[in-house]
């Protein structure tokens, strides 16, 4: 799921380069809506944050992005309402995320175990992250902001799902991110 996520964010950055073709931004939609089936947490968040930054900029645009989302996720969503009983999709996908699993997550993070690698890795998005939103904020209005913004929305999804499991594998997502904010920092300001 998670690479799928990872694929889909990149054909939805591809997209933004180059938005004279609607290709990308249909299989970006419809490589989330697979990612969904197998873990809705990444899916819902990489869908979340797609569809958040096409309506910030490119409102127009979320027709083709949610019919390949709508592609991906129409029979099976279809086929669960009508095979599995509704109190076990209540409880599969409200019940136990907002309520069950919320209760059990860790707070805080722990900064005391691990390499120091280990400890790059929490504390890194904390540092890009309000670097990152600055600069769109001064940048909103300039090209290529658009990519900067879904890249922030992005990565503060992945930065909550890491802050509920902060190990290195729930981390991971949101630490490209983070890569690929640094990496590429001449070209955003």
């Amino acid at each position: 799921a998670v690479l799928l996520s990872l694929v889909s964010t990149l054909l939805f950055l591809h997209w933004t380069k180059n938005q004279s073709s609607s290709r990308a931004l249909f299989f970006a939609g419809a490589l989330t809506g697979i990612s969904v089936l197998f873990r809705q947490d990444v899916g819902a968040s990489t869908a979340l944050a797609q569809m958040l930054s096409l309506l910030a900029a490119y409102r127009g645009r979320l027709k083709v992005y949610l019919s390949g989302l709508a592609m991906a996720l129409t029979l099976p969503v279809v086929y669960f309402l009508v095979q599995v009983p509704f109190e076990r999709l209540r409880y599969a996908f409200w019940d136990y995320p907002l309520g069950i699993y919320s209760h059990y997550a860790i707070r805080a993070i722990p900064m005391q175990e691990g390499s120091l690698s280990d400890k790059l890795m929490l504390v890194m998005p904390f540092v890009v992250y309000p670097a990152a939103f600055l600069l769109w904020f001064r940048k909103r209005s300039e090209a290529g902001s658009f990519a900067l913004l879904y890249l922030l929305v992005f990565g503060l999804l992945n930065m909550n799902q890491a802050r509920l499991r902060p190990d290195t594998w729930h981390f991971l997502s949101t630490w490209m991110v983070c890569v690929r904010l640094t990496t590429n920092w001449s070209s955003w300001r």
